[in-house]
């Protein structure tokens, strides 16, 4: 979609439970560098097709390639050795971990300059650096999203998958999550974020692609996913305006 060689290159997945299929023969490229957002209707499998790209759901049908490499059917601990990041909604942090505790687990398959590497997170992340030795579960909702961000990233990721990162959080630390997410991206890394606030999203992100009932109906630049009023309007409720 860039013209860049993608860093994920997702094709005709099939994506579903039991003998349902959620997500039907749907494309999707990410680039290093960039964010591409999934957008659409609740319930139109956004949150099935990032499962289906962390490895979380094995797919009935298409192709996954990460970083060149064919990972179709590969685990989400392999995935995770080979570069990719994956930040669920809900339950994406231990509650009775410090949040210092939390990021070396973030680390455990990379336990390399470990402190360089904690270091440089917190760097992404100032609100972390004061509350390192409180348990997680004392965080504000905007503070654990921003810590589960920071814990994926311990792996020093080249893809981070996000899952409704401002879901439930007030437009301070709504603003704060995409202000740390743009800082991620300017250092290099890939993200594709599944967002209900479409407005906010398609602001940020550079490729959208756009899920109604499983099916993809629009792929391409977030800016004219953005000025597609059609779209908007049937699909978004009007809040890509």
């Amino acid at each position: 979609m860039t013209g860049i060689d993608p860093i994920l290159d997702a094709h005709d997945l099939v994506l579903g439970y039991g003998d349902s299929e959620i997500v039907k023969n749907v494309s999707l490229q990410a680039t290093a560098g960039s964010i591409t957002a999934i957008v659409g209707p609740n319930g139109s499998g956004k949150t099935t097709l990032l499962k289906g790209l962390a490895g979380l759901l094995p797919s009935k049908h298409g192709v996954v390639r990460f970083r060149g490499r064919d990972v179709t059917g590969v685990d989400t601990a392999e995935l995770v050795r080979q570069g990719l990041g994956y930040v669920p909604q809900m339950k994406n942090v231990f509650t009775t971990l410090t949040v210092r505790e939390n990021l070396e687990v973030g680390a455990a398959t990379c336990r390399k300059k470990l402190r360089e590497r904690t270091e440089r997170v917190v760097e992404l992340f100032p609100d972390l650096a004061a509350a390192h030795g409180k348990p997680a579960g004392q965080l504000s909702g905007g503070q654990r999203n921003m810590l589960a961000l920071a814990r994926a990233l311990m792996t020093a990721p080249s893809l981070l998958l996000v899952d409704e990162p401002t879901a439930g959080l007030s437009p301070k630390f709504s603003s704060a999550v995409w202000d740390h997410l743009s800082q991620v991206v300017a250092s290099g890394v890939g993200v594709v974020i599944v967002e209900q606030n479409t407005r906010a999203a398609l602001q940020i992100a550079t490729s959208a692609c756009l899920l109604v009932n499983g099916e993809l109906v629009f792929s391409g630049l977030a800016a004219e996913l953005a000025a597609n009023q059609e779209l908007a309007h049937a699909y978004l409720g009007g809040q890509s305006r």
